[in-house]
C-alpha cells in the first residue's frame, strides 16, 4: 500500500529546513565564485519542492533564484550564464 502524499506539501518537513538553510548559507558564496571564473553555470535541484509551501512557507526553488540573483546582481562579471533546473 502507497504512502498517502495529499499533505506532503503543507509545510516544510524538518529536512526541508535543513536544505534550505543550507542553500541560504551556501549557494550566494558559492556562485559569487563560480561566476568569476567566466564559466556556465547549471544548478540542478533533482528533489525540489514546490516554490511556495500550502503554508506560505518559500521552497527550494525560490530561495535558490533567490540567491543566485543576488550572486549575480552583485558580481562585477559580465555576460553571466546561469541556467537552473528544477
Amino acid at each position: 500500500m502507497s504512502k498517502n502524499s495529499t499533505l506532503f506539501f503543507d509545510h516544510k518537513s524538518e529536512w526541508s529546513h535543513i536544505k534550505d538553510s543550507l542553500l541560504s548559507y551556501y549557494l550566494k558564496p558559492y556562485v559569487t565564485k563560480i561566476v568569476h571564473t567566466g564559466r556556465p553555470l547549471i544548478y540542478v535541484d533533482g528533489f525540489a519542492g514546490p516554490g511556495v509551501f500550502n503554508d506560505g512557507e518559500l521552497g527550494s526553488p525560490l530561495i535558490a533564484c533567490q540567491k543566485i540573483k543576488e550572486a549575480v546582481e552583485e558580481s562585477r562579471v559580465k555576460d553571466i550564464n546561469v541556467k537552473k533546473v528544477f
